[in-house]
């Protein structure tokens, strides 16, 4: 009985000494003597930390008649890691505890299955003045895979909010193998680098205040399994090269297979970014319209078989820029006589293509197409009636994008021809003191009747020669029949009328003074009434003003264009070819360039030079214009008057030492070319001036 007793209470100490010791790790036993000792070290008690250091907590662990089996470390109760070798550190990264009050506990065991906890640690994390920056590791994704024979890129994202990230260092495991200043931050481990085996790989950004964020992966190296065949892997759509719209929807389609198994999954990367994954077939993927900005980019497609073998496909697609649509003229709100033609000037560009088509709609309905430059439309006189309209254009690029002006409103108008400001016929009678001056002249040497004049085709005759007011700058009359009136100011034209069957107002500006005003009829028939001349106070494109034509305008002040051609061939320097630093391209820069080349150039027959001389109809501050605003004087060339349908006109911008930039009136073409100016073709100076100034 006394042994039956002695066996159950041994059985019952030996239960009790496995419940105690028997935890979830097999912990071998020994003699029972004194138990190990357990003390946090670092950091000390009651420490303040900020929210922004990385905490290293080290802990002394010492085994008298033993060996300690592992340390257990704490936070708030709840275990955080465990070490089993020395030096027993433990890491808590910035940012992973809320600001507060924490307490921090470390247990040790020995290989006697003997326990001893530390006393605990209280710390508190305080709020830091400055922003941690960001860390994330975007690629490999935790617990991914590696055969050995790969090789492993790691992308790390970095930034930081309040300052700049001075440095990302890469780990494996505790050992720093790089670090990066400045981005992409990027890093490779090459194939047969890592053993088969399991590691993380750490990242740690340090911004301009020394703060860290840190971000871990563990990844998996496996062994190379000799036998297995990669799977195939081909993006089918979209094709190499493909070019889409910011507005469309991109579809990928991967064929993906595997000859010995199965595909686990297929990756899609854009550039280096994971965009998404499938896991069965289909794999098709899609970018939403908008989700790229414009540029270039690679798509990348990885099969991935249930062995983990890969099999990558890439292809280049590109996302096309949308043109540029302005329109330059008429400005918003800006009102025409039912008499007048309304000319609207269109400017379109595309950056990454060509231009295909400019549409111009009027109150949304497409009234007229471009498609090629100068995109200038013309709505006739009488086209459009009494009443308020709205103009749009729409440009069309090479890939199907399209870029929209902003609307422009206009207001067509009834005219008001009673009460001319100087003076006026309608009723057939020339005063007589102006009949010597030839106010109309026909093939007889008489005068016709003004109110039913009519002529046959492609004859002419003389409105007036006459010194008018210094107050008179316009002639405005009114026309019907069937043909086009031309208009010439001392036999420079100046207006081109298209005849109809209705009454038409048309008018043109001129300089005060002695002029001839002529007409000629390209037609059958021309009805000619009401002429009056009067004064135009508000300025407008076109008008004679200070010297010149006004060719563009802002509010009061704008620029004003010769009359007439300064040369029709001279060179751009005075043969030297040097620099001249007159490098002003936009509006408002050509007299600073004429001024650069003149001091650089010196004496001299050049374009330059021929501008900065010049003094005409009383001024003496022209200049040579530069690139845009001899764009400027080509948009306006139909209302100037004396271009050269197809010259090629010098600007006073400088390309290089030994060119400069041009432009051809014909086609809007810009380009650059050798300062002599010499055409190839002919061994002539073909490259012409026109002079302007501002006000």
């Amino acid at each position: 009985m006394k042994k039956n007793c002695l066996f159950l209470m041994q059985t019952l100490i030996i239960l009790s000494l496995l419940f105690v010791f028997g935890c979830s790790e097999d912990v071998p036993s020994g003699t029972v003597t004194s138990p190990p000792t357990c003390i946090i070290t670092n950091p000390e008690n009651d420490a303040q930390l900020s929210e922004n250091d990385d905490i290293i907590v080290v802990v002394e662990a010492k085994s008298a008649d033993g060996s300690i089996y592992d340390v257990q470390f704490f936070v708030d109760n709840v275990q955080h890691s465990v070490k089993k070798e020395s030096p027993y550190e433990f890491t808590i990264y910035a940012g992973e505890l809320s600001v507060g009050s924490h307490t921090l506990k470390a247990l040790t065991r020995d290989n006697q299955g003997r326990r001893q906890e530390s006393t605990v640690v209280n710390i508190t994390i305080i709020e830091a003045v400055n922003e941690l920056p960001t860390c994330v590791i975007v690629s490999p994704e935790d617990n991914a895979k590696f055969n050995i024979d790969e090789n492993i890129s790691v992308v790390v994202e970095a930034e930081d909010s309040d300052g700049t990230i001075v440095e990302v260092q890469f780990f494996i495991g505790e050992e720093q193998r790089d670090s990066k200043t400045e981005s992409p931050y990027e890093f490779t481990i090459n194939a047969g680098e890592l053993s088969p085996g399991s590691y993380i790989l750490k990242a740690v950004a340090i911004d301009d205040q020394g703060d860290k964020r840190t971000s871990i992966v563990n990844i998996t190296i496996n062994e190379v399994i000799n036998d297995n065949e990669p799977p195939t892997c081909a993006i089918i759509s979209p094709e190499n090269n493909a070019k889409f719209n910011l507005d469309q929807d991109i579809l990928i389609a991967v064929k993906a297979e595997d000859s010995d198994g199965t595909i686990a999954e297929v990756q899609l990367f854009i550039g280096d970014k994971k965009h998404g994954s499938k896991t069965a077939s289909p794999y098709e993927f899609t970018v939403n319209a908008g989700e790229l900005l414009p540029g270039s980019y690679a798509l990348k497609a990885v099969a991935i078989d249930n062995l983990g073998a890969k099999s990558e496909s890439s292809v280049n697609i590109t996302i096309n820029r949308p043109p540029t649509c302005v329109m330059i003229n008429p400005k918003n709100s800006t009102e025409f006589s039912i008499a007048d033609d309304v000319l609207v000037t269109v400017s379109a560009e595309d950056s990454d293509g060509s231009i295909a088509e400019v549409q111009l709609f009027v109150n949304d309905v497409q009234r007229s197409s471009k498609t090629a430059s100068p995109y200038n439309f013309t709505i006739n006189a009488g086209e459009l009636a009494v009443g308020s309209y709205t103009l749009r254009a729409e440009a069309i690029d090479n890939q199907g994008a399209k870029g929209v002006s902003e609307v422009v409103n206009i207001t067509i108008v009834q005219p008001d021809i009673e009460s001319p400001d100087f003076v006026s016929f309608s009723n057939g009678k020339i005063p007589s003191s102006w009949q010597t001056t030839a106010w109309f002249v026909d093939n007889n040497g008489g005068h016709d009747d003004l109110y039913s004049l009519k002529t046959t085709t492609n004859n002419s005759a003389v409105i007036a020669k006459k010194t008018f007011n210094s107050n008179i700058n316009f002639v405005e009359f009114w026309l019907k029949g069937n043909g086009i009136v031309d208009f010439y100011v001392d036999g420079s034209k100046r207006k081109a009328c298209i005849l109809t069957d209705s009454w038409v107002k048309h008018g043109f500006y001129f300089e005060e003074g002695l002029h001839t005003l002529k007409w000629e009829l390209k037609g059958s028939s021309v009805n000619l009434d009401a002429i009056s001349f009067k004064n135009e106070t508000q300025l407008t494109v076109g008008m004679y003003y200070q010297g010149g034509i006004i060719v563009a305008l802002d509010g009061q002040h704008g620029l004003i264009a010769a009359p007439e051609d300064q040369s029709a061939g001279i060179q751009w320097y005075n043969g030297s070819n040097v620099t001249t630093g007159a490098t002003g391209t936009v509006i408002g820069t050509g007299k600073d360039n004429t001024t650069k080349i003149v001091q650089e150039q010196g004496m001299g027959a050049y374009a330059a030079k021929l501008c900065n001389d010049l003094e005409l109809n009383g001024y003496s501050d022209w200049y040579l214009p530069s690139i845009d605003e001899l764009n400027m004087l080509c948009q306006s060339r139909d209302v100037i008057g004396g271009i050269s349908a197809t010259g090629n006109y010098w600007s006073s911008t400088e390309y290089s030492s030994d060119r400069a930039w041009y432009m051809n009136f014909s086609n809007n073409y810009k380009s650059y070319f050798y300062k002599h100016g010499i055409d190839i073709n002919t061994n002539k100076v073909i490259y012409r001036v026109r002079a302007i100034r501002s006000f």
